[in-house]
Formats: C-alpha cells, sequence, structure tokens
C-alpha cells in the first residue's frame, strides 16, 4: 500500500516492513553545482607535432597565450597570473612529475616553457606557488637552446630533463651555424640531455636566475646555438636525416640511464646515458615499427610492470 510521501519497498514476506521517504536533503543532492568559466583557451597550431600548449598537475592549469605568455590558474581558488620571460609563441608547457607522485607534498611546482624558434630566452624553468593568498612565480634557470621545442622531465629527478630538437632541414655550409637545428656534424643531433647541477651558468643581470648558455646579442663566433657546452646529445646517424626528429621521448621508470625516443621515420631508439663517446649517448637498439619506414611513430612509452629494457622495447611503444 502507498501512503502519501511514502513508498513502500517490496520484502519477502515478514513481520518487518521497509520503506523509503523522500526528503529535502535527497532532492539537494540531485541538483547541478554552481559553476563559472575562469579562463578561454584558445588553441593555435603547434610547431612541434607533439609539444604541449596546455599542462596541469595537482595544484595549477597553465597554458601557452599570446606573445610569448603563459597563463597559470591555482585549480582551487582561481586566482590567476601571468609568466613574462619568452618573446615568441610557447611550443611546450611541462609540469615536473605531473602525472606521478615522484613530487613531494608543497605550496610551489616546478615548470618548464620552451618557447619557438628565435625567442631570447626559449627554454624556462619556473618555482610557481602560492605566497599570503596569491600566486607567486620565480625563473630558476634559463637555458639558451636556440634549436629546442620540447622539454621532458625524468619522472622522479627534477635536476635532469630532456629537450628535444626541432626537425628543421640543415643549412648549406655558409648558413650551417646561424640558427640550423642540424649544425653539420655527420649525425644528427635529435635531443639534449640537461643536467641542471652540472651546468656552466651564469646569473642574469636583472633579475639573478642562473643561465646556461649564450643570450642574443653576446658577442661570440665560436658558440654554437645549438649546443650547450659539455652537456650529453643524442645523434642519429646522418644518413637517418630524413625523419630523424624525435616526436616523443620517455624515460625509464626504474633509473636515470635508459629512455626510448620515437622518430618521424617509423623507428624507435633505446638509449643507454651511462654509456657515451665523448658527449654522444650511445644508442643500444633501433627498432623499425613500420615495414614501409613512410608512418611516424607518435608516442612511446616503458611499461612499469616491465624491468629488462629489452623486453620494454619490444612490448613499450605505442
Amino acid at each position: 500500500m502507498t501512503e502519501h510521501g511514502k513508498v513502500s519497498l517490496p520484502t519477502s514476506p515478514s513481520i518487518f516492513k521497509i520503506s523509503y521517504t523522500p526528503s529535502t536533503f535527497s532532492q539537494e543532492l540531485i541538483q547541478q553545482p554552481n559553476t563559472r568559466p575562469v579562463a578561454n583557451f584558445v588553441s593555435y597550431p603547434n610547431p612541434h607535432p607533439t609539444g604541449r600548449l596546455i599542462s596541469f598537475n595537482r595544484h595549477f592549469i597553465v597554458y601557452g597565450v599570446r606573445n610569448g605568455l603563459v597563463r597559470v590558474i591555482d585549480r582551487v581558488s582561481a586566482l590567476r597570473t601571468l609568466l613574462r620571460g619568452h618573446t615568441k609563441v610557447i611550443t611546450d608547457v611541462a609540469f615536473f612529475s605531473e602525472s606521478s607522485k615522484a613530487a613531494p607534498e608543497s605550496d610551489t611546482d616546478m615548470l618548464g616553457t620552451v618557447g619557438g624558434k628565435g625567442d631570447d630566452s626559449n627554454v624556462i624553468i619556473w618555482r610557481i606557488g602560492r605566497e599570503n593568498n596569491d600566486l607567486m612565480s620565480v625563473k630558476l634557470l634559463e637555458v639558451n637552446l636556440q634549436c629546442a621545442v620540447r622539454i621532458v622531465w625524468h619522472p622522479f629527478n627534477p635536476n635532469l630533463f630532456m629537450l628535444l630538437h626541432s626537425g628543421e632541414e640543415e643549412l648549406d655550409s655558409e648558413q650551417r651555424y646561424s640558427g640550423s637545428c642540424w649544425d653539420g656534424d655527420p649525425d644528427i643531433i635529435v635531443a639534449t640531455v640537461v643536467e641542471s647541477m652540472k651546468l656552466i651558468t651564469f646569473k642574469h643581470e636583472e633579475e639573478g636566475h642562473a643561465v646556461s648558455g649564450i643570450r642574443k646579442g653576446t658577442i661570440d663566433p665560436n658558440h654554437n646555438p645549438n649546443r650547450i657546452s659539455g652537456s650529453l646529445v643524442l645523434p642519429v646517424e646522418g644518413g637517418k636525416k630524413k625523419g630523424a626528429q624525435i616526436n616523443d621521448l620517455s624515460w625509464s621508470n626504474n633509473d636515470a640511464r635508459h629512455v626510448l625516443s620515437a622518430h618521424e621515420g617509423g623507428f624507435v631508439k633505446l638509449w643507454d646515458l651511462s654509456i657515451t663517446q665523448h658527449d654522444d649517448v650511445t644508442c643500444l637498439m633501433t627498432v623499425y615499427v613500420n615495414d614501409d619506414n613512410e608512418d611516424s611513430v607518435e608516442k612511446c612509452i616503458f611499461l612499469s610492470q616491465y624491468y629488462n629494457t629489452s623486453v620494454t622495447i619490444s612490448s613499450g611503444v605505442s
């Protein structure tokens, strides 16, 4: 039997009765929460095929806007600020440990941003945090590597990251050092390993943060704007110039030695950073994913359940 405001629930024959009485509280639960927009993100073509124009972690959302600016939004309070330091369009933004538990609980986070070709300060490492109910940002490091287009953090070491190079065509011998990423070596340099604790830096005259490399306008005829002195690099054989560009790179989840790189030419490489010749990292293995070598490989990953790198290279690429 149904009474006004009370609905009897079907039960087996019993001396007990079970009923449900709608309440004002349960009716409130089904109401939609109030929302309001905090940003309007307008995307634009990215010079690098896998560069990120927007990134987030547990505290903040960041994305590139016009004129090299980077917008930061607090995910809890919706406070906003702008990071000023780049002069060209942003090609990549990435938080350290944005999707892992490596970063300890803190009110500050490390962010890497990469500007486009011709940017005076094309790679900047920031510390972002909250201070007195406001957002604060501090430049920690500026790396001037003109061909850098992406930054890939090591999963648990914030002092180690990889800068992926652009895939511009090599210029002729007279223009070779005027801005081409392919710097004329027999091997094509596709990425640079950056260990911030080992960089040779100087203090920025106005802002005080550390700067690695030569800023635009400094007279140094021997300086190559596409190399960082003393840093390790990932070379691809000169004969594989077509399709050498790295689309994606993945660090091993278990150590700081091994990385996988996915290339435009349809192949994947496994590298060991502990085995080097001069400044060149040793490639342990190359696997062609596509038989015709025409389709590029867009993504590669290490599968965490595997600990043998030879197994990972065969099973951990997509």
